[in-house]
């Protein structure tokens, strides 16, 4: 998701006049290359009018290529600019489409947050590849996502790629291909994994032009040279393909192993489902019981060296099934202190039910799925429809800490 800048001292509304909201804006002008997140489309609601014949037009962009700690998605806001509504074609111009890139020159809003207002539109639909700038800036983030240490490896493909038919995804510099892998051995080592994974293919016509010709077969093996993730070693980049079609069995009865769907046995409570999943394997059951009210599904994440078994996520559900009255108590009263006011009093969004307090919030929730990662404990609670269909999505750390991540729905 981009980050938005917000700042609710802007004022867009027409109880003031159009010299007026022009004057939040600076005299100078700037020149931005901008990808559009959100345009009028027909079907969406007219905008704000001003005066007889005009209404205040505005899009949403960003720039995934600007990116930085506190946005590690890149940046985004809003431009504006008035325009008399056509009755026949598009009715706002100028015309800017979803996903397309446009250079414009604007106008900054002079208070806090990314907002302008529009003087001209340079140039349409950019190919944002051709921009040595932002090309450059697109680079150097893909290559910091990896650590730039090269390793041979062994891998059996689980799905067909052809390079030369992935399309580069609109407003990008950088266009990325995935090969599917089910099998991988690391030739230093000779250990042959099962696992669910997919490999990274950067691809352009420029420094990455090589890559466009690149075909994977679907139960072939192939000798690859890789760069690996900088946050998570198991990801993987392509940096040559060595050798196609080697000669591996075990390699190939691994990877055909790793496809086929498993049960995972867990005491006391019964067979998980295993499916292959290229992003994140892991055992399922969707009807464990966890007290007299309710049932709850779990997801376990399967072991980093075998996708068909989950011991180290098993053995912490366990810890927490045998638990789970205490374990409730600290997931809901983290819910119900997070919605209540100072006052311990709960509004919630249901007309019938009004105002409750915080007790009254606590004995109506339930835990909806628990998935047991690596890190920590996803974990949705629900509501019992108090915020319409929304649940409560939260995160237990592996040392018990608890991140908030609010209503979800």
């Amino acid at each position: 998701m981009i980050q938005m800048t917000q700042d609710i001292r802007l004022r867009t509304d027409n109880r003031q006049t159009k010299e007026e909201f022009l004057s939040q804006f600076s005299a100078a002008a700037e020149e931005m290359v901008i990808k559009i997140q959100w345009a009028w489309e027909k079907g969406n609601s007219r905008f704000t009018s001003f005066g007889k014949n005009e209404e205040l037009v505005h899009i949403r962009y960003m720039q995934p290529w600007e990116t930085d700690e506190e946005h590690p998605y890149g940046t985004g806001g809003s431009i504006y600019w008035f325009s008399r509504r056509k009755l026949l074609g598009y009715p706002y111009t100028p015309h800017f489409i979803r996903n397309e890139c446009y250079r414009v020159r604007v106008r900054k809003y002079l208070g806090e947050g990314n907002f302008f207002v529009l003087e001209e539109v340079l140039e349409s639909r950019l190919d944002i590849s051709g921009d040595d700038d932002i090309y450059r800036k697109v680079v150097k983030r893909c290559r910091e996502r990896f650590t730039g240490e090269e390793k041979d490896v062994l891998i059996y493909c689980a799905k067909d790629c052809d390079v030369s038919k992935t399309k580069r995804a609109d407003g990008n510099a950088l266009g990325y291909a995935y090969v599917d892998y089910s099998a991988v051995m690391d030739e230093a080592d000779k250990e042959i994994k099962m696992v669910g994974r997919c490999m990274t293919i950067p691809f352009d016509d420029r420094e990455f032009s090589a890559n466009r010709n690149l075909k994977f077969k679907a139960g072939r093996n192939y000798r690859i040279r890789v760069d690996t993730g900088r946050d998570n070693p198991s990801l993987l980049a392509l940096n040559q393909l060595l050798e196609a079609d080697v000669n591996n069995e075990a390699l190939s009865k691994a990877g055909r192993e790793s496809l086929q769907p498993v049960k995972w046995p867990v005491k006391g409570i019964g067979d998980f489902d295993i499916y292959w999943d290229r992003i994140s394997m892991k055992a399922s059951r969707e009807d464990i019981n966890w007290d007299e009210r309710y049932s709850v599904s779990v997801y376990l994440e399967c072991d980093e060296d075998n996708c068909h078994t989950a011991y180290r996520t098993t053995e912490r559900f366990l810890d927490i099934y045998q638990n789970r009255k205490a374990f409730d108590q600290k997931i809901f009263e983290a819910v119900a202190d997070h919605l209540a006011d100072e006052n311990g009093m709960v509004e919630t969004w249901d007309e019938d039910t009004g105002t409750i307090t915080r007790d009254e919030m606590l004995k109506r929730l339930t835990l909806e799925f628990l998935s047991f990662e690596k890190d920590g404990i996803d974990i949705m609670v629900g509501l019992d429809d108090l915020f319409t269909d929304h649940a409560f999505s939260l995160y237990m750390n592996t040392d018990g800490s608890i991140t908030l991540n609010g209503l979800w729905g």
